[in-house]
């Protein structure tokens, strides 16, 4: 039995103008057109008061009546608005390049790719910067008295609440414990942030499209022979010669970067030095 498609209901918006003069020409009755439920009511109200008070509750509920159905076509339209789009909906929409490109550096996407790229866009730490984040962190960080149990800077070896004196010896090995442990946290991060580059950057020489750019530039006879700690940055090795290459975040190759180069960084030279290579 063949499948029918179900046509497309559009649901319009009613009017306030519509509704308006509707009640001021027929009353009660004109409020159906915004409202069944408040025409029922306001007939049988209207109805029923005005048996009671000999026709002058007549002229209290036509006003009634008249603002009642404005309200109940706002109420209808404003309710109209949010619904989805049923029309729409039947489409999938396309994505922008920019839109692929979030989509694709997103958490969802880390199983795929193997990039976690919570840690693309952080810098590696330095020894240096490590020691210093760390003094900043302890300074920040708060610890409770063992005595009066008030809060008291985590470096501080006396209570400024009830006086009491840290056991020195207590104070040191809490300290080194605490110190060796954020040390170990900003290391592991740096090691995470120098994975998740090198596999972005392996990743987007895999693709065709930067291997042929490179051939073209390089014809024959090259290798990557090293890949930076660095978002895109890697080495491609020609007979004795290194050069710098680069590939933008959208996986562009951006073909190879020279030392007068903004892309030539601070961190990147430091890192080619450490490392004994020389590239042209």
């Amino acid at each position: 039995m063949e499948s029918q498609d179900h046509p497309n209901v559009v649901v319009q918006p009613k009017s306030a103008g519509i509704s308006i003069i509707l009640t001021i020409l027929f009353g009660p009755v004109g409020l159906f057109y915004a409202s069944v439920t408040g025409g029922l009511v306001m007939t049988v109200a209207t109805f029923l008061l005005s048996l009671m008070t000999f026709g002058l509750a007549f002229f209290i509920m036509w006003p009634i009546t008249i603002i009642w159905g404005a309200v109940a076509v706002s109420e209808y339209n404003s309710k109209l608005h949010n619904l989805p789009n049923t029309e729409n909906n039947n489409h999938t929409p396309q994505k922008s390049a920019e839109t692929e490109f979030k989509f694709n550096s997103s958490k969802d996407n880390k199983n795929a790719s193997g990039i976690d790229y919570d840690f693309i866009d952080k810098p590696l730490r330095s020894n240096l910067e490590i020691d210093k984040t760390i003094k900043a962190t302890l300074e920040s960080k708060m610890k409770k008295c063992p005595m009066c149990f008030e809060e008291i800077k985590y470096l501080a070896k006396k209570c400024k609440h009830c006086q009491y004196v840290i056991d020195e010896n207590k104070y040191n090995e809490v300290l080194k414990g605490k110190v060796l442990e954020l040390r170990t946290k900003y290391k592991k991060e740096n090691e995470n942030i120098a994975h998740n580059a090198i596999k972005f950057t392996q990743k987007h020489l895999s693709s065709n499209a930067v291997n042929k750019k490179i051939k073209k530039h390089f014809k024959d006879n090259y290798e990557i022979s090293h890949y930076l700690p660095y978002v895109g940055y890697f080495i491609i090795k020609k007979g004795d010669k290194n050069y710098l290459g680069y590939i933008h975040r959208f996986g562009e190759y951006k073909g190879i970067v020279n030392k007068e180069s903004p892309l030539y960084t601070q961190e990147v030279k430091n890192w080619l030095e450490k490392n004994g290579i020389h590239v042209e």
